[in-house]
């Protein structure tokens, strides 16, 4: 994603159509250029309801939706996503590599 600044780029996430689980989301403001930004966002999945942040909905198709909803920025763009199933222990963390935040 090329971009040199923040605000250039900001976007939220929302999970199964009904769950906005990160709001004016803007990875470079965040991290800066070139490098892997995480968002950990712990949910569950019971007798086809989705429950995340105190909120549930069901599950349509046995299958749960991740959008990226354009704000009032560029259009969304992620380079992956991970999901598991365990604890957020078990989830190995990203290294930060070189570029980094400008000074």
């Amino acid at each position: 994603v090329y971009f040199n600044a923040p605000d250039q780029k900001v976007f939220d996430v929302v999970l199964n159509g009904d769950h906005t689980i990160v709001s004016d989301l803007d990875i470079f403001e965040k991290v800066g250029r070139g490098v892997a930004h995480d968002e950990y966002v712990p949910f569950r999945i019971s007798k086809g309801r989705l429950f995340v942040n105190g909120e549930e909905s069901d599950i349509k198709g046995g299958r749960i939706r991740v959008e990226f909803i354009k704000g009032y920025k560029d259009n969304p763009k992620i380079n992956a996503m991970y999901v598991i199933k365990g604890n957020m222990e078990d989830v190995t963390k990203t290294a930060t590599y070189p570029y980094g935040r400008p000074q």
